[in-house]
Formats: C-alpha cells, structure tokens, sequence
C-alpha cells in the first residue's frame, strides 16, 4: 500500500517539528495523545492504524502550522517564525 504525498508530509512534519523544538518522543507522544510507538512509527514513514484527525488539530493548537500547510509541503521549506512551537 503506498502513502500518498498528504501523509508523507504529514510524518516528515510531525518528525520535524519534535525535532526542531527539541521535545522528547514521550513529551510529543502525551503532547499529540498517542502512544510513544505511534511517534516511533511516524518517524519511520508508516502511519499507524489508531492516528485520526484529532492529531492536525493539536497541532495546529500548539505549533501553529495549519493542517492545510502540515498536509501539503515540508514545514522546514521556508519554516517561517509564525509556527510558533513551544
């Protein structure tokens, strides 16, 4: 089964922002209310089964990226300081 380009960049996006704010995979996990494996998953370009949409939203809550802007391009091209993070 191949992953569409929507939720490519929405694995990419989730794995970035963890990253480029330097949260913790348990701290994103309770953050994004998933499971660690769940992020562990993501990180790996396979989107578990239990993922539903309620994860763009608190996102878009806590960071500030739009589910439109996470599911259509890669937020580290031309990351842009309104994706205010933690």
């Amino acid at each position: 089964m191949r992953i569409t380009t929507e939720a490519e960049n929405f694995l990419y996006n989730v794995a970035w922002l963890r990253q480029h704010y330097g949260i913790s995979k348990r701290k994103m996990a309770h953050l994004l209310r998933i499971s660690v494996w769940s992020i562990c998953c993501m990180e790996k370009g396979k989107l578990p089964s239990k993922i539903d949409v309620s994860v763009l939203f608190i996102i878009q809550d806590h960071f500030g990226a739009s589910a439109k802007e996470l599911l259509t391009r890669r937020l580290e091209e031309n990351f842009n300081t309104s994706v205010t993070g933690c």
